[in-house]
């Protein structure tokens, strides 16, 4: 009869120690990490796209107001897209 190691072994490296299935939680992570910037990536362009956009819709000359409107939403629009494209960059390990 023999027994069976109920009990996960451990692999040292370095100065960690780490499961058999340490690489399986990474790759898991890797995966998430590389959807949520690649949706941050298209939120990002998509949003810089808009804020040029914007501006070929022609607008009547006479309504000063609405330029202002459409300037202010043009540059939260810029700046919400670049904020997604640089937050979606690879980060360091």
């Amino acid at each position: 009869m023999t027994a069976v190691n109920q009990f996960p072994v451990y692999v040292v490296e370095g100065n960690t120690m780490t499961s058999p299935t340490s690489h399986l939680v990474r790759r898991g992570r890797d995966a998430v990490s590389l959807f949520f910037r690649l949706c941050g990536a298209i939120l990002g362009s998509a949003m810089v796209f808009a804020a040029f956009a914007l501006w070929i819709v022609v607008a009547e000359p006479g309504l000063a107001d609405l330029m202002l409107v459409r300037f202010m939403l043009s540059l939260g629009l810029l700046i919400g897209g670049l904020c997604c494209l640089v937050g979606s960059l690879s980060r360091r390990r």
